[in-house]
């Protein structure tokens, strides 16, 4: 285990919003520095590590940063050996996401959604192309990619999960609905260069409130959703899984009481092991508060989980995953001490731990 970033480097408050992606055996690391406070409003801009072993990391780079706005949800997926794709979005920095739910934000300081290229291994940004119009609905308010990575398909289709508030909730009425907010994927199919929005989530009994999302292929070549669930009115479980058969334009919805985290981003990967396809997923094992950072584990496209295998005991919060090709897992997440927001961390799995813990989980 080794410390990415701290709060206080570079001239942040506090680095939030981990993501990372794998290419070949190096890792490429994105995450928020917040500028004026560890809170989700203010001036924040998006940084970027590149490490070329899987274990040491470069200066980071600011690759998005817009003076006077919020910049963040970091959603990277790899395009090729050289590139890696950077989904973001942005909104004015003295707004409030309370403000952008109400509808009382004009669309230039409400959430915009921004695509760029990241080239490597210098972390050259591209200037970010605003792709709101295709990715964005004109009833939503507000809007997150990711966070955490993003996803191609043996299509070639790039996923990027996504959340969004609903601006009429009204339009809702007949239903069982009592949540704004909803979950859905935004599909390119020509790398990155046009956008649509693919299935769209309002949410049901069990997952009333769909939030921040990842998603997986599973090993019967469906796509693999994890969803926060954000509703907290009725006792509801906190996580729900998607499944989608046709690369992410429709779906059908999970509820997984036996998913136990706190409200929260979690992670989801697919990658061969043994001859496998593993699905693997993080998050905090305490069911109420944001700690202990573990991971499980399916063989079956998330139908069972294996019980969660705590990494990091303690304060911890947001996380993602990437392989390399060397098959170690990487593990990025929010830790610390006293809060789960004082450092960011990086911890390496090598592939006999991986058997190891699959096998000791078996059945």
């Amino acid at each position: 285990m080794n410390t990415l970033v701290r709060a206080g480097d570079h001239g942040d408050h506090t680095a939030r919003i981990p993501a990372l992606v794998a290419i070949g055996t190096a890792l490429v690391a994105f995450w928020e520095g917040r500028r004026d406070s560890g809170s989700d409003t203010g001036e924040i801009c998006i940084r970027a590590a590149i490490s070329a072993d899987g274990a040491t990391w470069s200066a980071p780079r600011t690759v998005t940063a817009m003076p006077g706005r919020t910049c963040g949800n970091p959603a990277p997926v790899v395009l090729d050996g050289s590139t890696v794709l950077l989904v973001s979005t942005s909104n004015a920095a003295a707004v409030h996401e309370r403000d952008i739910v109400a509808g009382v934000v004009s669309p230039a300081d409400s959430r915009r959604v921004h695509v760029q290229r990241i080239g490597l291994p210098d972390l050259s940004a591209s200037e970010v192309a605003d792709i709101t119009d295709q990715a964005k609905r004109e009833d939503w308010g507000w809007y997150a990619t990711g966070p955490g990575h993003g996803t191609v398909l043996p299509s070639g289709r790039i996923v990027i999960p996504a959340n969004h508030s609903v601006l009429r909730p009204a339009d809702r009425s007949g239903t069982d609905h009592r949540s704004v907010y909803g979950a859905h994927l935004v599909l390119s199919d020509d790398h990155g260069r046009t956008w649509r929005i693919g299935h769209v989530e309002p949410g049901g009994p069990g997952c009333s409130g769909p939030n921040e999302s990842s998603a997986a292929l599973g090993s019967e070549g469906e796509l693999v959703v994890s969803i926060r669930n954000e509703h907290r009115a009725d006792p509801e479980p906190t996580r729900a899984l998607a499944r989608s058969g046709d690369g992410g334009l429709t779906a059908r919805l999970e509820p997984r009481p036996d998913l136990t985290m706190p409200r929260v981003q979690s992670a989801l990967l697919s990658f061969e092991l043994a001859g496998h396809r593993l699905l693997v997923m993080s998050g905090p094992a305490d069911p109420e508060a944001r700690a202990d950072l573990a991971l499980r584990h399916s063989q079956d496209s998330g139908r069972t989980w294996s019980s969660p295998w705590v990494i990091a005991a303690g304060p911890a919060a947001y996380s993602d995953l990437a392989v390399t090709d060397d098959g170690t897992l990487h593990l990025l997440h929010e830790g610390g001490g006293s809060s789960p927001y004082e450092v960011i961390r990086h911890h390496r799995i090598d592939p006999d731990q991986l058997r190891d813990w699959i096998q000791k989980s078996q059945p």
